[in-house]
């Protein structure tokens, strides 16, 4: 089959023929139909991956100081072994896809052969999930539009984390793919949405989906102005930047007592002081919702009962899709280039060169 790899030591991008995934214990086998670029995402990885060794050490200082214990913990000799085989392992791209399941390994009751499903698989023809990140689509909702259900899904965690209610008004600081989901999903539950993005063209495509005003260099006293003087009730940031400029410009925009989310990459250098004397609330969404990350969960099917975690991450899937199918959430207008699989290279040239405007 054929699969998108990312060599990280050299930086190239290939689509390679590899052997299939075999169906696991509490796995689903699934073919892929559509699969969904996360723009933002792949092209840092891929930034990142055409640096010198020197570029990505200062790009990731993070991975630099767990580098250093090691070699403390460790050794050196074993350390940097560790590292040159982690830079030789071939890194997997694109994790928003959705297809016909194939097969389903033990202890997987609730799908069969034929069925339609949205999961976190990679850009591959055939890939294997854990049952807790797949979710059925509604049988009129096309691949390509429930390949974005993972995506919608890390809106939609941010979203519930803001506590956002009907009548009250968002601050959507970056307008991607993400931000824009947002914008619908926030329209969809009666909340006025403010939006701001450096790119005029994506604002204006925010306005098209709902949001009551978007555009470029909107600061906090504008976001004041457009709500009589209140600020925003909550603040989502969705831009992917390592400037503290996104999170000023929060504490900046909401309200007393507001809430603040970031489901994007900011820098986090915080001044205390407008977060002090507004007593805003500030937290950093995690990908999908409850479950990413623990695998108990998402690798040995262990689910958290909806009487005590109604919304974990395959929850918020399907609820996504689930909006898809009854017309609440319509993804269509966020799709601006389709590719065949054999022309992957050719939709990473175009997002790499930037030469022309691009969503989904």
């Amino acid at each position: 089959m054929k699969q998108v790899i990312q060599n990280i030591r050299n930086g190239a991008l290939s689509l390679q023929e590899i052997p299939a995934p075999m169906v696991q214990p509490g796995h689903v086998l699934i073919a892929n139909q559509a699969s969904l670029i996360s723009a933002g995402t792949e092209k840092l990885i891929m930034d990142l991956a055409g640096k010198s060794l020197l570029g990505k050490a200062r790009e990731r200082p993070d991975q630099v100081k767990r580098v250093l214990e090691k070699i403390r913990n460790e050794g050196l000799l074993h350390t940097v072994n560790q590292v040159r085989t982690k830079l030789d392992e071939p890194m997997t791209m694109g994790y928003s896809s959705a297809g016909i399941v194939l097969a389903c390994g033990a202890g997987v009751q609730d799908l069969k052969p034929g069925d339609r499903v949205a999961s976190n698989g990679p850009h591959a023809e055939v890939v294997c999930v854990p049952r807790n990140l797949c979710a059925k689509i509604p049988d009129n909702v096309p691949f390509s539009e429930a390949s974005f259900a993972i995506l919608g899904s890390i809106a939609l965690q941010a979203i519930r984390l803001s506590r956002s209610e009907l009548g009250e008004t968002a601050f959507v600081i970056g307008l991607g793919l993400i931000g824009q989901i947002a914008v619908l999903l926030l329209r969809a539950a009666g909340v006025r949405v403010i939006g701001t993005d450096l790119d005029a063209a994506r604002c204006e495509q925010a306005v098209k989906l709902g949001a009551e005003v978007a555009r470029p260099g909107l600061r906090g006293s504008d976001v004041e102005q457009l709500t009589a003087g209140l600020g925003a009730d909550t603040v989502l940031i969705t831009a992917s930047t390592t400037s503290n400029q996104p999170i000023e410009l929060a504490a900046a925009a909401v309200r007393q007592k507001g809430r603040i989310v970031l489901l994007g990459v900011a820098g986090l250098e915080l001044d205390r002081r407008p977060f002090y004397f507004k007593e805003a609330e500030f937290v950093v969404s995690c990908s999908y919702g409850p479950g990413r990350y623990d695998p108990d969960y998402e690798e040995r099917g262990h689910d958290y009962p909806a009487a005590y975690v109604r919304w974990t991450e395959q929850r918020n899937i399907q609820a996504i899709l689930d909006l898809m199918g009854s017309g609440s959430l319509k993804i269509g207008p966020l799709i601006s280039h389709h590719f065949p699989s054999g022309d992957a290279m050719v939709a990473y040239n175009l997002i790499q060169a930037g030469k022309e405007p691009f969503l989904g």
